[in-house]
């Protein structure tokens, strides 16, 4: 029996994977597990909410506060993430088929885009809500978080 099409690479970028692994329920000091859909539980490797709170120093109000934002936007972005899958999925059954043609790649292409900017805009419209929570210190902290975990990426003002 043939497996479904299951792309390695959704063209999602690492906070919309992040929020599709549950994230979350990462902003809990003390949650270094959680269910799987099966019940077993198993250690959380790849923390990043866990690693900004600390990094921002987020009080547990603040951390709750956020995971209410995240809660409201949830179905939003399972949405764009299962419409993103299939559309991967239609690209490669595409290809498979032998019925490519440029018309139908673009127009999927096109789809692609239309997903990504979504995810992007819920993505940016609740990191925005993060900032608003912040205190000015922690606003301060918060802008020079993504230079400093993408040293190679520098600012456009530094390039020049």
């Amino acid at each position: 029996m043939e497996k479904p099409y299951a792309p390695n690479d959704t063209g999602l970028s690492d906070f919309t994977r992040l929020r599709s692994t549950g994230a979350d329920s990462y902003a809990s000091k003390d949650d270094s597990r959680c269910e799987s859909k099966n019940g077993a539980h198993h250690v959380t490797h790849f923390n990043p909410m866990r690693k900004m709170s600390e990094r921002l120093g987020l009080s547990e109000n603040q951390q709750q506060q956020f995971k209410t934002l995240q809660e409201k936007n949830r179905a939003s972005y399972q949405t764009q993430r299962n419409a993103l899958r299939e559309n991967n999925r239609q690209m490669h059954e595409l290809v498979a088929s032998g019925a490519y043609t440029e018309e139908k790649a673009s127009q999927l292409a096109d789809k692609h885009g239309e997903i990504a900017a979504e995810l992007a805009r819920l993505r940016v419209t609740e990191m925005a809500g993060l900032y608003a929570l912040l205190t000015p210190e922690q606003q301060k902290k918060f802008s020079s978080l993504h230079s400093e975990d993408r040293p190679d990426k520098g600012s456009p003002k530094d390039k020049d």
